[in-house]
């Protein structure tokens, strides 16, 4: 028997409905440490606008697109190098994180 193949509708609503389930955990604040953080999200247009608060340390029960939102905030740390001729470049080694929220049944 033939694979039927999923629609592009149909694999979004999936996509959404997983990144709508929720998860718990902490949230931890890198900028400024300890400090706390007020966003609205809202990332498919059929989705409500939602407005978060967010404390450094408390736990909470977020969506998973939120999740994924949180541990992206950040930014390359970059460095002046040199190549093996003795040029310089700008190299990037590391992200600097704004922020993370640690999972406790998010993988």
């Amino acid at each position: 028997m033939p694979t039927v193949l999923k629609s592009p509708s149909d694999k979004l609503k999936n996509l959404q409905k997983e990144e709508s389930r929720l998860v718990k955990g902490k949230f931890m604040c890198h900028e400024p440490k300890g400090g706390s953080v007020k966003f609205s999200f809202r990332k498919y247009k059929e989705d409500p606008t939602k407005h978060y608060h967010l404390i450094d340390g408390q736990e909470y029960e977020l969506p998973i697109a939120v999740v994924k939102h949180l541990n992206n905030c950040g930014w390359e740390i970059h460095s002046n190098l040199l190549d093996a001729q003795g040029n310089p470049y700008v190299g990037t080694g590391k992200i600097e994180r704004r922020f993370t929220f640690q999972g406790s049944d998010y993988i």
